[in-house]
């Protein structure tokens, strides 16, 4: 992907140190990729194709790691809009997932 020339900027909100909520400004990146099944398994399954969507901070931040989000989709994204749209389903799946591991480890659930 890092071969790829960048297809847009987009910002991004970012959980920053002690909770508090930031900004990322991340170069987006994608394209259409095939992954095949192992030789084993290619009598049952067929080639898949997938966009493979990249998005990472250019510059460093002082007080947090750069920003590096690299996510495979099985649905096509034909511009930037609908790559950033991707991105924001898995972010928001990484949201529910914290909760419910909160909730869990307080035996909330």
């Amino acid at each position: 992907m890092a071969r790829r020339p960048a297809r847009g900027l987009h910002t991004a909100g970012v959980r920053e140190a002690h909770g508090r909520v930031g900004t990322a400004r991340v170069a987006v990146r994608f394209c259409r990729v095939t992954v095949y099944p192992s030789p084993a398994k290619r009598t049952r399954y067929g080639p898949l194709p997938l966009t493979a969507i990249s998005a990472v901070e250019r510059r460093r931040p002082a007080d947090r790691a750069p920003v590096r989000w690299e996510r495979l989709a099985d649905l096509p994204a034909a511009d930037l809009a609908a790559a950033v749209e991707k991105l924001g389903w898995y972010s928001m799946q990484w949201e529910v997932e914290k909760d419910q591991a909160d909730c869990l480890s307080r035996r909330r659930w």
